[in-house]
């Protein structure tokens, strides 16, 4: 029963993520938007200095691809920056 158990959560999760996550930034303002998002919930975070600065670093990617219109390159900063906010 826990392994079953256990089966299922890992699908929810698998499925919140894909539906958090399932299509680029519809445009330059979104984009932008999305990379504030990001910025606001590394401050509170207050995450260790190593990891800070390697999300500032994917957040700069993400405002670098929303500027350059790259949507696509975008949503992957996006996703790569958020996986590393979500880290402990």
């Amino acid at each position: 029963m826990k392994s079953s158990f256990g089966l299922l959560v890992s699908a929810a999760l698998v499925v919140m993520s894909v539906s958090v996550h399932a299509a680029p930034p519809a445009n330059k303002d979104a984009c932008l938007a999305k990379a504030f998002e990001l910025a606001d919930q590394a401050a509170q975070k207050k995450l260790p200095e190593a990891q800070a600065a390697q999300v500032e670093q994917l957040i700069t990617a993400v405002e670098t691809d929303c500027t350059a219109g790259d949507m696509t390159k975008a949503d992957a900063s996006i996703k790569a920056a958020a996986d590393a906010l979500a880290r402990p």
